[in-house]
């Protein structure tokens, strides 16, 4: 990055195909691999029944309800799919059980027990957790945990917003959680209760439902003064993207003060408009031309079909969603 340019970012607290290659070798090996073929895809035909099956009754919207809840089962059974990837360390059983979302927006469901159906302390949790493979550009996400009622299932919710398109060529993530501990608020050291590492390693699919919006450089400004152009937007019943050109804030703060002023909400046509909370918003440039390129990225609370939404309200500009 030269010296004149800088970058701003914003993160609010919030979470192409895949390519497969298929070796062939030449003379009759090709009718071994070809029935070899036909006998997978009729084993796989055996596993993806019951799961259609069960997605038609709900099972979907049940695994990612610590992260929706109830909320618009009709939609998460139509685009989130179930992962099932699952590692045991010592007493302990991590499973990523499900996964919604669209060309930017990403969450994942994994689910925690004790190998023994034991109730979990309150408090558990990982020391720590990184990933490979999930992470496009900057962004902003979250992870948060809630235990069943039962006490006997910590749900771990993992939701990440990226400025770039995820999963430009490939899908498969290493997920890594190290060591169990009990952690409580304010207290210097977390008692150990299971040392190890869990790692999951899975392919991410899900059904990319993003639209482009039609947009003709429209001009909002922000609650600080701040004025933006979007050249586009993008559309999921998951989520909002928007990239932008605007002039930078000028002062010591700038990025805290650019987010607060940023607002979006969802037009319904039924007249409800629906906040969107939970985004962010960054960008850099070199001040001496006065612009700086921006990009903009929610995950909504609750999904929304596409055809519920008649305008995208930025900054107070209503934008028509056609």
């Amino acid at each position: 990055m030269d010296n004149g340019e800088i970058l701003l970012e914003a993160i609010g607290e919030i979470s192409d195909q895949l390519i497969l290659e298929a070796e062939k070798e030449p003379g009759h090996k090709n009718r071994s691999f070809i029935r070899n073929l036909i006998a997978a895809c009729l084993a796989l035909c055996f596993v993806v029944l019951p799961v259609n099956a069960e997605m038609r009754t709900g099972y979907i919207s049940n695994l990612l309800a610590p992260f929706y809840g109830g909320a618009r089962t009709e939609i998460v059974d139509s685009i989130g799919v179930p992962v099932g990837a699952s590692v045991t360390v010592g007493d302990y059983t991590l499973t990523a059980d499900a996964v919604i979302g669209d060309r930017y927006n990403i969450a994942i469901v994994y689910s925690l027990t004790h190998v023994d159906g034991k109730m979990l302390p309150e408090g558990l949790r990982f020391d720590k957790w990184s990933d490979s493979g999930l992470r496009g550009g900057s962004g902003g996400g979250s992870m948060s945990h809630s235990l069943s009622s039962d006490g006997k299932t910590l749900f771990i919710t993992e939701q990440w917003t990226s400025t770039e398109r995820l999963f430009r060529i490939r899908r498969n993530v290493t997920k890594r959680f190290e060591n169990l501990v009990i952690w409580k608020k304010g207290q210097e050291e977390e008692p150990l209760v299971q040392e190890g590492v869990w790692e999951l390693k899975f392919t991410v699919r899900y059904r990319d439902t993003t639209k482009t919006v039609p947009v003709k450089n429209i001009s909002v400004t922000g609650g600080d003064g701040a004025e933006y152009t979007i050249q586009k937007m993008e559309l999921s019943p998951v989520g909002l993207h928007l990239k932008m050109v605007g002039t930078p804030v000028r002062n010591d703060d700038h990025s805290l003060e650019m987010y607060k002023g940023f607002t979006v909400q969802l037009h319904l046509r039924d007249g409800r408009y629906m906040e969107v909370k939970d985004g962010n918003l960054g960008g850099g440039g070199k001040l001496e031309k006065g612009k700086f390129k921006w990009r903009y990225g929610a995950m909504f609370d609750t999904p929304v079909t596409l055809e519920e939404i008649q305008s995208v309200v930025v900054c107070g500009t209503e934008i028509p969603v056609e």
